[in-house]
């Protein structure tokens, strides 16, 4: 992007809990504390306004900055992957083009790198929310998702789904009490029914099956990652 006549800085984002929210809220502090308020999250900055102000005011600046950072976008991008063994990932990665394709480039080496990453991560993101949709369908999440409606009931709370109160309109300011009361009742419950142990030992047993079929492309997709994180920590101290 210097080249190119701008300063560009990447905006840093944290790493995601894969847990978080799953099954809803399971945190005693934070049930106490927030209630359903998720800390973080509620009042995160504006990631999309973030980078569109990094953008230049004059149009014509403006499409200059877009050229280079996101590259002509009439040129081919679409790149072939090699998906015969992992089942559900489509046949195709989009490079990126401009500056953006460039540092990827640092990162990954080679656009065939970067593609077999791309093709991997979502081979491993489809098989995690595949089994968490079934771990949601079977039988022990249905009876475990009964046991705490029931539990919730006679602390004299109504709900269908652990989800529910999550979507309910709380009073301002949050959180009230009323929420907190019900967010402290909702975790009690959970823990009462063990609710998030059964669920996760068949997510967990669902994940083993699907990657215990498939061991090679975890084992390749993790030398991936070490690989590209160790390019970027070259790449950040070059840049310090």
């Amino acid at each position: 992007m210097k080249l190119s006549g701008f300063d560009f800085a990447p905006s840093e984002y944290g790493q995601p809990d894969l847990y978080y929210g799953t099954y809803g809220l399971t945190n005693a502090d934070q049930a106490r504390t927030h209630g359903y308020l998720q800390p973080g999250l509620e009042d995160a900055p504006d990631l999309m306004a973030i980078e569109l102000a990094k953008f230049p005011s004059d149009p014509d600046e403006k499409s200059k900055f877009t050229l280079a950072l996101n590259g002509d976008e009439t040129l081919p991008n679409v790149i072939k992957v090699d998906n015969s063994a992992l089942a559900g990932v489509p046949d195709f990665i989009n490079f990126p083009r401009g500056c953006l394709g460039t540092a990827d480039l640092k990162l990954f080496g080679s656009v065939e790198t970067y593609a077999r990453y791309q093709t991997l991560s979502n081979w491993l993101q489809l098989t995690l929310q595949a089994a968490i949709e079934a771990t949601f369908a079977s039988d022990v999440a249905i009876h475990a998702a009964a046991d705490w409606a029931a539990c919730m009931s006679s602390s004299g709370y109504t709900y269908e789904s652990i989800f529910e109160p999550f979507g309910q309109e709380w009073d301002e300011p949050r959180p009230g009490t009323t929420e907190i009361d019900t967010a402290v009742a909702d975790v009690a419950c959970k823990e009462e029914v063990e609710y998030v142990a059964q669920l996760r030992s068949i997510e967990r047993a669902l994940q083993s099956d699907a990657i215990n079929g498939n061991p090679t492309a975890l084992q390749e997709f993790e030398k991936l990652r070490a690989e590209v994180l160790a390019n970027a920590a070259v790449a950040l101290g070059n840049r310090g």
